[in-house]
């Protein structure tokens, strides 16, 4: 009788065999469809917020949480964001200024930029600086839900 190894074929229930190649492909593909979700915010529970708004958190996104932009550069360099989400007004700097520090991370090599940089302010000025700055979207904080990106 042959012993089952590490690398041995699995049956699925429908009695069909899988490689743990093929599971990794599947694993790959299913972390494929997920976005890395970097928000700074220091009021509102974003993953609440997107989920009222209609977003599949659980399944479509990875989201972190910082309540405060200390270290904000660092923590976007360890997290690799696909999104990063701003708010204009948190401390100890702004979502406009952390912004900038981004931009001139990515600028000297230090950075490689997220994919998305969306500005969240309840105030429509303030994510027009943000536009202006080099974020690709900017919405009224209590709309971040109705960025295109979250049903792709």
């Amino acid at each position: 009788m042959a012993e089952a190894g590490a690398n041995a074929d699995a049956s699925s229930p429908d009695g069909a065999s899988t490689t743990d190649g093929e599971r990794d492909e599947e694993a790959r593909a299913s972390l494929a469809n997920v976005l890395r979700v970097l928000a700074f915010e220091d009021a509102y529970d974003i993953a609440e917020m997107l989920e009222r708004g209609g977003v599949d958190v659980a399944s479509r996104l990875a989201l972190t949480q910082r309540w405060t932009s200390d270290g904000c550069v660092e923590a976007i360099a360890a997290y690799e964001p696909d999104v990063l989400l701003l708010d204009y007004y948190m401390p100890p700097h702004t979502g406009l200024a952390v912004l900038r520090l981004v931009n001139e991370a990515v600028r000297t090599g230090g950075l490689k930029r997220p994919k998305y940089i969306i500005g969240m302010s309840s105030e429509a000025a303030c994510n027009d600086l943000m536009l202006r700055e080099g974020a690709d979207d900017a919405f009224v904080k209590w709309d971040i839900s109705r960025w295109d990106g979250w049903h792709l």
